[in-house]
């Protein structure tokens, strides 16, 4: 159970567990979003059920550490070979950045 904890469970914007032990709302949201930030996860079968019809709508941006989960089972549209911790460090500076009113 990677990540648990990273969002708390009373959290507003936290929806439960991904994957075929998870939540009704995570399983829908995924397959409904535009983008799909994965962040440290493996897409195994148990969170993405058939492949071919897994987020097919969603650009996928995956962030690992481990080089091996990237492009094993879902095709990101872009990915980042990385530390979790230093890869959204580094696209929050960019995000702020980017929306700051100075550009």
């Amino acid at each position: 159970m990677l990540g648990l904890g990273a969002l708390p469970a009373n959290h507003p914007n936290y929806v439960g567990y991904l994957g075929m032990h998870g939540n009704y709302g995570p399983n829908i949201n995924t397959n409904e979003c535009d983008v799909l930030i994965a962040v440290g996860m493996r897409f195994d079968d148990r969170v993405t059920g058939n492949v071919s019809k897994y987020a097919k709508q969603a650009q996928v941006i995956h962030i690992d550490i481990d080089k091996a989960e990237i492009n094993k089972i879902i095709k990101p549209t872009v990915y980042v070979h990385a530390d979790a911790k230093e890869a959204l460090s580094a696209l929050t500076q960019q995000c702020v950045k980017i929306l700051s009113p100075n550009g």
